[in-house]
């Protein structure tokens, strides 16, 4: 798993410690649980508004599926990814992962081929 992250200690000064790439292997029961909550989303049909105006946090989810790639961003994501974001979030504070000095790449471009 990798995680990208930017806390803020205040108004545009970002904690340094907190804040980075970290990179590492989930168990298995939170494999288990983000897969449980990764199923429950139908990510063909849902769209996340165009909200980006004001002062708080803009969600960014970037998933590859069945060959396709998406990118979904949004200051307001729709209810039925609620219990996802909240359990990313607190996973990302609460787990223990490795810093990753290593730029990574989350863009979704083109989805990989499929296997022939």
């Amino acid at each position: 798993m990798q995680i990208r992250r930017r806390i803020y200690k205040k108004k545009g000064e970002v904690d340094t410690i907190f804040s980075g790439g970290f990179k590492g292997k989930l168990s298995e029961s939170d494999f288990n649980k983000i897969v449980e909550e990764l199923s429950k989303i139908n990510w063909d049909t849902l769209t996340f508004p165009d909200v980006q105006c004001c002062d708080a946090p803009v969600v960014t989810i970037l998933i590859r599926y069945n060959n396709k790639g998406k990118n979904f961003e949004s200051m307001t994501p729709p209810p039925s990814t609620n219990k996802l974001i909240a359990y990313l979030v607190d996973f990302s504070l609460n787990v223990s992962l490795p810093r990753y000095n290593r730029p990574m790449d989350f863009e979704v471009a083109e989805p990989p081929p499929p296997n022939q």
